[in-house]
């Protein structure tokens, strides 16, 4: 038996990490971009978007749960 664990990936992770991707992406285009562009403010743009999808995101589907418990 090897010492590796078995993950699972649920949906809302997966969501997230897809999510997280798109912002990488975002970032990387920018090394195409012109030198004129504020790259350090634009990168932190992204960051402060992508989390407040990612925070919206997991709040739905915390209601989700919410409702299927009661």
């Amino acid at each position: 038996m090897s010492g590796e664990k078995e993950t699972y990936t649920g949906p809302v992770e997966q969501k997230i990490n897809s999510m997280m991707e798109t912002a990488g992406n975002e970032i990387m285009d920018l090394t195409d971009k012109p030198v004129g562009i504020n790259v350090n403010e634009t990168v932190q743009n992204i960051h402060i978007v992508n989390l407040s999808r990612c925070i919206i995101y997991l709040a739905k589907e915390i209601d989700k749960l919410a409702n299927s418990i009661k």
